[in-house]
């Protein structure tokens, strides 16, 4: 007997001192965590395609691969997975061609880390200031030689997609 009450207390240590099921003591059920909802992903020719469908002004579109995407980011952990730049017929001459930039996240956590850098990097000075507009896992950067109002409808169109 005496040897079996050490044998006992590690059994009641390693149970956490709950009482046995076969004791009838109902166990309560952690519930689960609901999978998180999928991203419905937009790609990038689905937003040009609404801009057009708008009559904006878009010449010029660059769709790039992980090949040709000039900042080596295209498919990399963490980046965007689809990128086109475009020009806007407005800035002709004012800014550099194909200065605007749609690119797409496979996760919301991706899209939010991408869209905090590029507005640092745009408030650090004027020559990099951009319009910065997010919607779902599409990250739209615009050429600040936009006109406000123009900008702001670019934003009004990717919300509706």
């Amino acid at each position: 007997m005496k040897n079996l009450l050490p044998l006992l207390l590690i059994l009641m240590i390693a149970c956490g001192g709950q009482k046995l099921a076969s004791e009838n003591v109902a166990i309560e059920k952690i519930p689960t965590p609901s999978a998180e909802p999928t991203l419905k992903l937009i790609n990038a020719a689905t937003v040009i395609k609404g801009f057009k469908d708008a009559n904006f002004p878009v010449i010029d579109e660059i769709q790039y691969t992980e090949e040709t995407d000039t900042n080596n980011l295209l498919g990399r952990p963490g980046q965007y997975i689809d990128k086109i730049n475009f020009s806007d017929k407005r800035t002709i001459g004012k800014a550099q061609k194909q200065g605007n930039s749609i690119e797409v996240f496979k996760t919301k956590e991706d899209l939010e880390r991408r869209k905090n850098y590029t507005e640092t990097i745009s408030r650090s000075g004027s020559i990099f200031l951009q319009y910065i507009y997010s919607h779902k896992n599409i990250l739209l950067r615009l050429d600040h030689q936009l006109l406000p109002k123009d900008a702001a409808e670019y934003e009004r169109i990717l919300k509706t997609l």
